[in-house]
C-alpha cells in the first residue's frame, strides 16, 4: 500500500521506499578502503519511521557541514536493510578499515576531513571524509559537534550494546559501551559498505 508524506508542502507518495527530503533516493558514492566500498558521505534518507533526527546547518569552527540526519541503531539498521546495494557494516568490515595506512594518526588523519575540526584535521587522503557532525541524544540534543564523528556498525555484543566506531580529535576507535545500549536513545551517522 503506498503512503503519503507531506515534507516541505509537497505531497509525495511512494511504495514502502526510503526517500529524502527531496523525494528521491540520492545516488550514494562509494570508494574503496582496503578490501571494501564504502560511502564517502553521512547517509541522508527518511522513512517516515521512528528514531531519525534531522538538523539543518550542522555548524563548527566556520564550517557548515550541512543538514545531518542521526539515527538510533535500530533505525540504522531498519533504513539500512532499505537500500540496495550497502549496508552497514560489519565488525569484518571496520576491522579491515582498521588497516589503513596511518589511521591512527592525530594530526593529517587520512579519514578526517580537511575542515571542521576543533584541533586536528584531517587529510581525508582516504576519501572517507569523516566531518565532526557529533552525535543527537535526548537528554543533550546535539553533542561534541568540531570534536567527534560518530557511525554504527551492524552487530550488537550481549543483545544490548550495539557497536559504533568514534573518530576525534586525537584517536579512532571501535566498540560496544555500556552507555550505548539500544534503550538510551543515542543516534548516530551512518555509513554503508557496498554488498
Amino acid at each position: 500500500m503506498s503512503k503519503i508524506y507531506n515534507i516541505n508542502n509537497h505531497l509525495m507518495k511512494y511504495n514502502d521506499s526510503c526517500i529524502n527530503a527531496k523525494g528521491v533516493i540520492p545516488t550514494i558514492t562509494g570508494v574503496q578502503i582496503e578490501n571494501y566500498i564504502w560511502s564517502t558521505e553521512n547517509l541522508a534518507f527518511d522513512d517516515g519511521g521512528d528514531g531519525i533526527t534531522i538538523i539543518d546547518n550542522v555548524s563548527a569552527n566556520g564550517i557548515n557541514m550541512g543538514t545531518q540526519y542521526y539515527y538510533t541503531w535500530e533505525a540504522a539498521v531498519r533504513v539500512a536493510n532499505k537500500i540496495n546495494g550497502w549496508h552497514l557494516p560489519t565488525l569484518t568490515e571496520i576491522r579491515d578499515w582498521w588497516n589503513y595506512p596511518d589511521r591512527s594518526m592525530r594530526k593529517n588523519n587520512p579519514m578526517k576531513s580537511t575542515t571542521g575540526w576543533t584541533l586536528y584535521n584531517g587529510t581525508n587522503q582516504s576519501q572517507f571524509n569523516a566531518y565532526p557532525v557529533g552525535t543527537w541524544s535526548p537528554g543533550t540534543q546535539l553533542y561534541e559537534v568540531g570534536n567527534r564523528m560518530w557511525f554504527w556498525l551492524n552487530e550488537i555484543y550481549n543483545n544490548e550494546e550495539p557497536y559504533s566506531v568514534s573518530i576525534d580529535d586525537y584517536s579512532i576507535s571501535y566498540g560496544h559501551y555500556s552507555w550505548d545500549t539500544l534503550s538510551y536513545g543515542s543516534r548516530y551517522s551512518v555509513r554503508l559498505v557496498k554488498d
